[in-house]
């Protein structure tokens, strides 16, 4: 059997139109193509970028805890605070007050940069 026996159904319409829309299995297989592709191309950017580091890049950053624990400190802790001062402040709706913790509660890297 053909593929597309099994993803897509056709019938006609009129004269010569055809009219196809996805079955059920075939939407299935869509969205599993599509899960996969997403993460095995994360995974790819995410190795693209590992790769690049260079062992005396982890040495600067040993060499500098404290920095590196303000680091943290304010991306895990500080930048959600904020957040919660900025929905206060502003009286948001609830959908844009969780766009808006959402945003500031998961921390953003160098890879968010291949995404845009």
């Amino acid at each position: 059997m053909y593929l597309s026996y099994y993803l897509c159904h056709t019938s006609k319409t009129g004269s010569n139109t055809v009219q196809v829309s996805m079955t059920e299995h075939g939407l299935i297989w869509m969205k599993t193509a599509l899960d996969s592709g997403v993460l095995f191309v994360n995974f790819l950017l995410m190795l693209t970028v590992g790769m690049e580091l260079q062992p005396h890049h982890f040495v600067a950053v040993t060499k500098r805890k404290g920095k590196a624990l303000a680091l943290f400190v304010s991306q895990v802790i500080v930048l959600p605070l904020l957040g919660l001062l900025v929905v206060w402040l502003l009286k948001l709706p609830p959908q844009i007050t969780a766009g808006i913790l959402l945003l500031a509660a998961c921390p953003v890297g160098d890879i968010a940069n291949f995404y845009t």
